[in-house]
């Protein structure tokens, strides 16, 4: 997998969000923003996205002072998350396929990402969440394919989603994917 020129964005994004969460003034931001830019004018694009935000998380905790500026946010949407869990669940056992709904929760689980710039109402997670788990097309759409290839294995491991050595983790995928499998 190739670096996706359509992510560069969310290197400025993680800059411009993580820098309102610590409150740095102007003069700050635009230090940590022209370190981004210049870290990304380096960055070797044969590398995924993920090992390039490495080093943006690397520029936003140096210049931040934090190493975690996500840490209160992350805390409330987990309690979001948590709060309505069990409506999620139950959206996914009224689906068809209970391995496609899983696959496609634990997908949708990455919809609260700070980087891109798509938005999330959180004053309607569950309503929001269950129309896209049931209508949402995917570009590619492998989940056949692992489930096909899953029923072979006579064993497997689960890779929770951490990314950038623990940076940026993703609040909801842990929970998303701690829901119990067909």
């Amino acid at each position: 997998m190739e670096f996706n020129y359509d992510c560069l964005h969310c290197h400025i994004n993680q800059g411009l969000k993580a820098s309102d969460f610590l409150g740095l003034t102007n003069e700050k931001k635009e230090i940590l923003l022209k370190k981004i830019l210049a870290s990304l004018s380096t960055a070797d694009f044969r590398k995924q996205n993920p090992e390039l935000m490495a080093d943006t998380w690397k520029v936003i905790t140096s210049v931040g002072g934090d190493k975690n500026p996500y840490r209160q946010f992350k805390w409330d949407y987990n309690k979001m998350i948590m709060d309505i869990a069990p409506d999620l669940e139950n959206s996914i056992l009224k689906m068809d396929n209970l391995f496609k709904g899983y696959v496609y929760a634990s997908i949708l689980g990455n919809i609260i990402d700070l980087g891109p710039s798509h938005e999330f109402e959180t004053d309607n997670w569950l309503k929001q969440f269950t129309d896209e788990l049931h209508h949402m097309t995917y570009g590619i759409d492998d989940s056949d394919y692992l489930y096909e290839e899953l029923t072979k294995a006579k064993a497997s491991f689960i890779l929770a989603t951490i990314v950038a050595k623990s940076y940026s983790i993703n609040c909801s995928s842990f929970i998303f994917k701690s829901f119990p499998g067909p």
